[in-house]
């Protein structure tokens, strides 16, 4: 509740409003910390899923909507579970590329269900409601949502994606297609994580190392720098702190007009202390001096150096790797 007690007096009684759609598993937990000042819309097209979604309790206020998104009202479209059932998606997975690599197996097509599409710009249930943030994760369906909120995320402030770089999906849009259209509504690309596949080792090679990889798909984080209004820059501010953008906050509370003029900066010191990712542990201070004392002993002064050590800690038996959590 500590940042509703130090944010909720400069959002004029309104609630941040985050959608996720393909909410399977229910809300991230970089969203708790927002409870008392936030609601959750959770879009969920499996119909059993959804039901257990709005069954839980979860640490803010959250509602799960059974709709499958997409460009427009009343079109029919068919839904392919998966093995794997977080890689369902209304495109159909394509095999023959995805049977190269380890994963691909959990794309395999287990059964298909009749979903009817309806756009977000038409959902009801939020209308009336300026959303702050999107999260969208719909393997490869995501450009086609995007489309059908044009008027939605004129307020939007950040919008999290699922992206793929190469085609698990069948006449899927791309990174790049995606790309230009939200750079059309205004949107710049504030951060980038990747994830690559390794190929199935072929048996009759003796050799294997740690390195290789295909860049398959990765999550991506946009922004729209907020208004003038003193509320928006706040909303901004707290969403961009549960994505650990620190530079970013401490920009908008040290340099943004609206936000200076308006706060004293004894109020905005409380506000950076509540929000700026801090070093509060022991356990923490330690891994940060032991880590320094290691760089002047190894000479390894440089995240390029270090980036170096990671790489070479890959087993050589790994299928797949990520890059670090960006938010």
């Amino acid at each position: 509740m500590l940042l509703a007690k130090v944010l909720g007096p400069y959002l004029n009684s309104s609630p941040i409003i985050i959608l996720d759609i393909g909410s399977r598993g229910g809300p991230h937990r970089r969203w708790y910390p927002l409870k008392g000042i936030a609601r959750f819309f959770g879009f969920e097209p499996d119909a059993s899923e959804c039901r257990r979604l709005n069954s839980a309790q979860y640490p803010v206020d959250a509602e799960f909507l059974p709709y499958a998104l997409g460009r427009e009202d009343g079109k029919t479209e068919s839904l392919s579970i998966t093995r794997q059932p977080g890689c369902s998606s209304l495109y159909k997975p394509d095999l023959p590329f995805l049977k190269q690599f380890y994963y691909g197996p959990n794309l395999e097509v287990e059964r298909e269900v009749s979903v009817q599409v309806r756009c977000l710009d038409g959902v009801r249930e939020i209308q009336n409601a300026r959303v702050d943030a999107i999260k969208i994760d719909t393997q490869g369906y995501e450009l086609e949502i995007l489309r059908g909120a044009k008027d939605t995320l004129r307020a939007v402030k950040l919008v999290e994606l699922e992206v793929e770089f190469s085609a698990m999906y069948t006449h899927q849009p791309l990174f790049a297609d995606v790309d230009v259209f939200m750079r059309d509504q205004g949107f710049f690309l504030l951060g980038l994580r990747r994830t690559s596949w390794r190929r199935i080792h072929p048996e009759d090679c003796p050799i294997r190392t740690h390195a290789g990889g295909q860049i398959i798909h990765g999550d991506v984080l946009y922004a729209k720098l907020p208004t003038d209004d003193l509320a928006d820059h706040i909303r901004m501010i707290a969403l961009l702190s549960r994505y650990r953008q620190d530079d970013f906050v401490a920009d908008l509370l040290f340099r943004a007009k609206p936000v200076v003029d308006a706060l004293s900066r004894s109020e905005r010191v409380q506000l950076a202390e509540a929000l700026l990712s801090q070093r509060p542990s022991a356990a923490n201070a330690f891994l940060w001096f032991t880590s320094n004392a290691l760089a002047v002993l190894t000479g390894l002064r440089t995240n390029r150096q270090w980036r170096k050590v990671v790489d070479n800690l890959r087993l050589q038996n790994a299928e797949a790797w990520h890059d670090p959590d960006f938010y």
